[in-house]
């Protein structure tokens, strides 16, 4: 999986599709969007797509938008895997230890929209 680009869209490119869910339109086709809250099971900052961040992610079953509410940079890290000393989280890959030394989870992107689909019957 991997993001190839980070846009704050315009309220008209956000479109909702009966029986579909939301979709983006983004460089001429349509993208599910998913909300990243919801997968989480968190409480948004942000809830509409104009006033956040939309990552658009790639992967070998093509493309979708992924609503956050903020992206606070990119770094390249080393990833540690949890798995020799916790339970496996649906979701997690990962953690890391950052510059300023707090520990970040590394999300699993897909493991998120499968285990979210495994446990609502809904895709997104």
């Amino acid at each position: 999986l991997s993001i190839v680009e980070s846009i704050r869209p315009r309220r008209e490119d956000v479109q909702h599709v009966s029986g579909q869910g939301e979709v983006l339109f983004f460089r001429n086709e349509y993208l599910p969007l998913y909300r990243l809250y919801e997968w989480l099971g968190h409480e948004p900052q942000v809830t509409d797509p104009a006033e956040g961040i939309v990552l658009v992610v790639e992967d070998t079953a093509g493309r979708r938008a992924l609503l956050a509410d903020e992206l606070l940079g990119q770094q390249q890290v080393v990833i540690k895997n949890l798995e020799d000393n916790f339970t496996k989280l649906p979701g997690i890959s990962g953690a890391t230890i950052l510059a300023e030394g707090n520990v970040a989870l590394i999300l699993d992107l897909l493991g998120l929209y499968d285990h979210r689909q495994r446990c609502t019957g809904v895709a997104g």
